[in-house]
């Protein structure tokens, strides 16, 4: 007696189908495999150890927190630079032009030097005001408030301040008082400044580093500056009120104030670039550890593109020939098999 096993075209058809979608599924994975450049089973190809993949995307990620730190305060420490670098230019001129022509220069020439520098008081306050990304640069940790009030209510405030005054020495010592006064004396820190008192934090930008600058508008730098602006502005608001010596007086206090400011202000924009450098240094410190993490995750996680297009070349002869072999069998006839 001859033995032989036979498949049924129900259980032939099943084994069809599931070699089929077990074949698909294989293109579909090698497809994507060489498209992406990726493994589509990481967690099968390192065996179910995981733990050294996980080390790199933490720390890729902790790479990416430390990236959006540096931008903001990227853009933060530009900006102050930028501005403390418009008042500067504003007073390396003005300072020594006030200092030589104070005493000498004729009331005609005092008067447009006033008239000028009192509008360059506005350009001052706008860049102490000076707003990056929707934040006050110079606000302290209060960066959604505008620090200064304008030139026109520092003035109104300080004519009411020196009301009554006969002296310049007086008047130079009440413009000083008001705006050194601490908070609660009703000086400059109440009625002008508007950021906050405290600084805003230093931000990590590495493991071991924290970068930023807490100069704020009440800063003891820029309040110099505004003294000496201050003072001309009450020069300006209030013309005809003092004589050509007080009036001489008064520019005169005003430019040591401006030259003591510009100083100060030399030093704040050194400041401003160290933080810049230290930056900057962080940049570069963590561009070159992403790049090396991403090679090594790249190692890892990335397909072999020859072996990965082999693989595909013989997944898809095999589905063509489960193609071929379908196609066949359903032409069968019982008058064939006889």
């Amino acid at each position: 007696m001859t033995n032989f096993s036979s498949i049924g075209d129900l259980s032939r058809s099943f084994h069809t189908r599931l070699a089929n979608v077990t074949m698909k599924s294989r293109v579909d994975t090698l497809t994507q495999e060489v498209s992406s450049g990726l493994k589509s089973d990481i967690a099968r190809s390192l065996s179910g150890d995981l733990s050294r993949i996980n080390h790199l995307q933490t720390r890729l990620a902790q790479l990416d927190t430390y990236d959006q730190n540096i931008a903001t305060v990227e853009g933060r420490l530009s900006g102050m630079q930028a501005a403390t670098e418009t008042i500067q230019n504003l007073l390396s001129s003005l300072a020594p032009t006030f200092l030589s022509e104070a005493n000498s220069a004729s009331p005609e020439t005092l008067a447009l030097r006033v008239s000028a520098a009192n509008e360059d008081f506005n350009t001052v306050i706008r860049a102490l005001n000076t707003e990056v990304a929707g934040k006050f640069v110079f606000a302290g940790a209060r960066t959604d408030v505008k620090p200064l009030s304008s030139r026109d209510d520092i003035q109104s405030a300080l004519l009411t301040e020196v009301a009554g005054l006969t002296t310049m020495d007086d008047i130079l010592a009440a413009v000083d008082n008001w705006f050194d006064g601490p908070a609660g004396s009703g000086g400059f820190m109440d009625t002008a400044y508007h950021g906050s008192a405290s600084p805003i934090g230093q931000v990590p930008v590495t493991d071991t580093q924290l970068a930023g600058n807490g100069a704020t508008s009440s800063s003891a730098a820029f309040r110099d500056v505004l003294k000496g602006f201050a003072i001309i502005s009450l020069v300006a608001a209030a013309p005809g009120t003092y004589s050509i010596d007080e009036t001489r007086d008064l520019l005169q206090g005003a430019a040591e104030r401006l030259h003591s400011g510009n100083f100060a202000l030399t030093n704040l924009r050194a400041d401003i670039g160290v933080s810049e450098q230290a930056v900057a240094r962080a940049k570069t410190q963590n561009t070159s550890e992403r790049a090396t993490l991403t090679i090594n995750r790249g190692a890892i996680i990335s397909a072999d593109p020859y072996e990965t297009a082999l693989a595909l070349k013989e997944a898809e002869t095999g589905m063509q020939n489960i193609f071929a072999l379908t196609a066949r069998l359903s032409k069968l006839k019982l008058t064939d098999y006889l």
